[in-house]
């Protein structure tokens, strides 16, 4: 992924990336423009095929021994030129958010995209019809089950008479069981935010009215 791959260059350190094969699922972001209150697709202003090749082309220049400050430099400041500011939602500044994730690398410069955009994703799960061993060999959706076998997503749930039925059957108790053993009721553990009784401070009344959610929303103003 370029931008994995920008991102290790700079920092000098391995980062995650998934290998999950390209059918496996696709996924886009749309963003609220503050005007008209509509939602505008990220790849209608902005060039995202341009903006993964500079990276790629970037994080190669980095591994052959190019300055890594001023070449990430160079990539902040070329962000610009692949939006298109008349096409860009009023309230949204793309460049800037793209520019933090890459110089700063933190849960905070990551949070403000998501406060400002919304994820759309699709997974396309195998059937008893078109299942590939080469895509179950790939998966990075893994169950283990209780006997410490680890199954693909699709393998688990398309074939469920091999596996899903079959281990749920064996190793599945009741509630009643379960707190029985445990020594504690389930109901317990079930999470009750401040947000949903409408009270308490707003700051602390659940992930939307987060300290994260103020702090990613001033960074993008």
């Amino acid at each position: 992924m370029p931008l994995t791959n920008v991102i290790e260059a700079f920092s000098s350190k391995p980062k995650y990336e998934l290998s999950i094969h390209f059918a496996c699922g696709a996924g886009t972001y749309i963003f609220e423009d503050a005007d008209t209150k509509k939602f505008v697709p990220l790849t209608k202003f902005c060039d995202i095929q341009g903006m993964l090749e500079l990276f790629e082309d970037k994080a190669e220049e980095i591994r052959s021994g190019k300055n890594k400050y001023f070449t990430m430099l160079e990539v902040v400041r070329k962000l610009k030129g692949f939006v298109d500011t008349k096409k860009q939602p009023a309230g949204l500044d793309m460049a800037k958010m793209f520019g933090n994730i890459l110089m700063k690398r933190s849960f905070d410069s990551i949070g403000s995209w998501h406060v400002k955009g919304l994820f759309l994703g699709m997974m396309h799960f195998q059937d008893k019809y078109n299942e590939d061993l080469e895509r179950l060999q790939r998966c990075d959706i893994h169950y283990v089950t209780p006997d410490l076998r680890i199954v693909p997503f699709c393998a688990f749930n398309v074939i469920p008479e091999w596996y899903r039925d079959r281990i749920q059957k064996k190793y599945s108790i009741t509630v009643e069981e379960w707190e029985q053993r445990e020594g504690v009721k389930l109901e317990d553990g079930l999470y009750r935010g401040l947000m949903r009784r409408g009270a308490g401070d707003e700051l602390a009344a659940g992930c939307a009215k987060s300290q994260m959610f103020h702090e990613a929303a001033q960074a993008t103003t």
